[in-house]
């Protein structure tokens, strides 16, 4: 009994809903039985993978796990069956003719059903060079479509409006039957909006997904919302009508790093997105990672001792008859022993919440608008960009077809230096973000409710509302350093200091003294 092993293969994964799978293994099944041959346990598949750019041979991919299983001997049979030679290969010739080699070095027969040919590595040469031409015609084949294809998609990014659009688009919206516009399914929009207010707010991944597949929908290609489709959703600039073209460079897609604006229905204003992108980037750094149990302490962050300079770590104790917590800040050196600052009784830091960053008259500095040198630094790189597209747009044109090493040099530059500008464009997009958001929309009878819900209610529920405060008092005050003895708090990048009196937090005398002298 001979046994033989056997190698299925598509490159669309459109392909795995029709019949191209099973047509396969009925013809290789067929084959087997009339060759006399017993078909192993090894089926070897790869379902929606190129063998333009020999990514099916792999190491991950089913081929490639046959060629390792050759190189290591641990494939015992002597016989692979496939439908034609283009399924092992259709990358250039030298490439696809040293795969086609290297499996009958090891002593296999390949059989191609389509032809009903057996190569080996005694092969009538003629067979060889038969065997070579159908390589050859597979690659051209798949030249000409990958060329077509490419050709499609440049006319596309270079004339957005001209060409036709893609039917393929983001999940809330439909292409119309003109081709060229787009319908706004507000139901699904709301949803997308909701789910950047909700990771704004302070939700991770988990807790976004769970939302989406709350809502009842499934994503575009009819499953639940994972990570990845779920971060995919806040990614996209296409909420903010940008599309952005990718290419495929050795197998892999890639952004192509220009941005056409205006091409898709925005469903949100810029600032909303950019800002949910700075929360996401806040989330990433190591000290803000994952989420620290019911984020009891709004004062994260922010406090510090004035002796020693550690910051001042949440103690909760429970809560007492009255519901509030028995809680307390101390100095983290203190509590192993190196520093001998007293602690901090907590309802005095929420005093100092509600006395000061709350008092009438402190609220208001809060609340001066610093987003506009922002907007400033934005209209340059703005300009700047603007510029040097411009510039290398003609420079481009003006060449034409004499393109020589100088040239192209300075075509490279300027690509550089775009994509660099495009880079920091994002950046100061998002620093403009966060600065808008700073609590200057928010009036401060909205923000006493929040503070009042925070000390109210230390449940999961209002978990958000406790972050929101923490970013909140971050911004306005940086860092807090609490000295018990003197019943003094400095706000240091203010350059401001309050006295904890009988009546409760003031302004200190030496602060009003540095006033009264400007």
């Amino acid at each position: 009994m001979q046994l033989a092993d056997s190698y299925v293969r598509f490159s669309s994964k459109g392909q795995a809903k029709g019949h191209s799978l099973e047509r396969q293994q009925q013809d290789i099944q067929a084959y087997c039985t009339k060759a006399g041959l017993t078909l192993s346990d090894s089926n070897y598949q790869d379902l929606g993978v190129s063998a333009f750019t020999s990514a099916n041979a792999d190491e991950d991919k089913g081929l490639g796990q046959y060629l390792v299983g050759l190189r290591e001997q641990l494939v015992t049979s002597r016989h692979l069956i496939v439908e034609s030679l283009d399924r092992l290969s259709r990358a250039k010739v030298v490439v696809a003719l040293s795969q086609f080699t290297q499996i009958l070095s090891y002593g296999v027969s390949i059989h191609t059903i389509m032809d009903g040919k057996v190569y080996t590595a005694d092969s009538d040469p003629a067979d060889i060079m038969f065997s070579l031409m159908i390589m050859m015609r597979a690659n051209e084949e798949s030249e000409v479509k990958s060329k077509r294809l490419k050709s499609s998609w440049d006319r596309k990014r270079t004339t957005p409006t001209a060409s036709k659009k893609n039917a393929t688009c983001p999940w809330w919206l439909t292409l119309n039957e003109d081709g060229q516009t787009y319908t706004v399914d507000e139901a699904k929009a709301e949803i997308i909006r909701e789910l950047f207010q909700r990771c704004i707010n302070g939700d991770g991944g988990n807790k976004l997904a769970q939302y989406l597949n709350s809502t009842g929908y499934k994503t575009a290609r009819g499953k639940a919302w994972g990570l990845s489709s779920t971060s995919y959703q806040l990614n996209t600039k296409a909420v903010i009508g940008i599309w952005e073209p990718h290419i495929y460079e050795d197998g892999k897609r890639k952004p192509t790093g220009e941005q056409i604006e205006n091409y898709y229905p925005p469903i949100m204003e810029p600032d909303f997105y950019w800002l949910a992108q700075a929360r996401r980037d806040e989330r990433k750094r190591p000290s803000n990672a994952g989420r620290k149990g019911a984020f009891l302490n709004i004062f994260s962050k922010i406090t510090v001792c004035p002796k020693c300079g550690s910051g001042l770590h949440f103690l909760n104790k429970g809560k007492l008859k009255s519901g509030k917590l028995a809680a307390y800040l101390a100095c983290a050196k203190q509590r192993v022993g190196e520093c001998d600052q007293p602690i901090l009784k907590w309802q005095k830091a929420l005093d100092f919440i509600e006395q000061v960053y709350l008092a009438p008259f402190m609220y208001q500095h809060w609340q001066q608008p610093k987003a506009k040198p922002q907007e400033n630094k934005l209209e340059s790189l703005q300009a700047q960009l603007t510029k040097e597209q411009t510039e290398l747009n003609n420079l481009l044109i003006s060449i034409g077809s004499n393109l020589n090493s100088v040239i192209s040099n300075q075509i490279s530059q300027r690509s550089e230096k775009i994509a660099h500008l495009e880079s920091t464009i994002e950046a100061a997009q998002r620093e403009q973000a966060e600065l808008l958001d700073d609590g200057i929309h928010q009036q401060r009878e909205d923000a006493y409710a929040l503070f009042r819900r925070c000390t109210a209610d230390y449940s999961d529920d209002t978990y958000q509302d406790r972050q929101q405060l923490n970013r909140m008092l971050s911004k306005a005050f940086g860092k807090v350093a609490f000295d018990v003895e003197s019943n003094k708090a400095t706000i240091e990048k203010l350059g401001m200091s309050f006295d904890y009196l009988d009546t409760g937090w003031c302004v200190s005398a030496e602060t009003v003294d540095g006033w009264m002298g400007r």
